[in-house]
């Protein structure tokens, strides 16, 4: 029994909060692109096609230096590769990205698990990192029904910054491990 489990937001109340934070990352950012993901597809399954994902997202945030893509990934320079895979998935953490990154000869960042991590590729070359989630787990109903030996998700973000050559590098930051009271002064 899951007695802890609030009642689920109806959908109005989901599109407008998510309008609300992508308008606040819309102010703090130049540019706001964000790709499709499981979710938003399992929603336009769920309504039978009725509902287009990219629609949803040209009327949740109408800002100029908004952007949504349905790919699942993002290239940025010939460096980083910004991803959701779909069908990958593992129980280590950053594992996914990192064997993408020796694929696809680039450092790779990459959601979908909610597992947070950052690691050096096998072959030294290419980071990889999954930022985690910005969520309350407590209050997800699927993530406690079953028993299973999946690592905990973890909340967590990225920012992806120039280096001094230009080259794309990951400032993550993960719940357990950020110092938030030297970023907060």
């Amino acid at each position: 029994k899951f007695d802890n489990f609030t009642v689920p937001p109806t959908l109005t109340q989901e599109y407008d909060i998510a309008s609300k934070v992508l308008a606040i990352l819309c102010r703090c950012f130049k540019r706001v692109l964000v790709m499709g993901g499981n979710h938003d597809y399992r929603l336009q399954r769920y309504m039978k096609g009725n509902l287009n994902v990219s629609w949803i997202y040209q009327n949740l945030c109408r800002a100029n230096n908004f952007e949504y893509t349905p790919c699942n990934r993002i290239e940025v320079g010939d460096d980083l590769i910004i991803c959701h895979p779909a069908g990958s998935f593992s129980r280590v953490r950053a594992k996914v990205p990192a064997n993408i990154s020796l694929k696809y000869g680039k450092s790779v960042m990459s959601g979908h698990t909610h597992h947070g991590g950052i690691v050096v590729s096998d072959n030294k070359q290419f980071w990889a990192s999954e930022p985690g989630a910005m969520l309350d787990s407590s209050k997800l109903e699927y993530y406690h029904r079953y028993l299973n030996n999946s690592p905990d998700f973890i909340n967590g973000f990225a920012v992806v910054l120039p280096d001094k050559n230009g080259k794309p590098k990951p400032l993550t930051f993960i719940e357990g491990i950020t110092d938030w009271d030297s970023w907060l002064s």
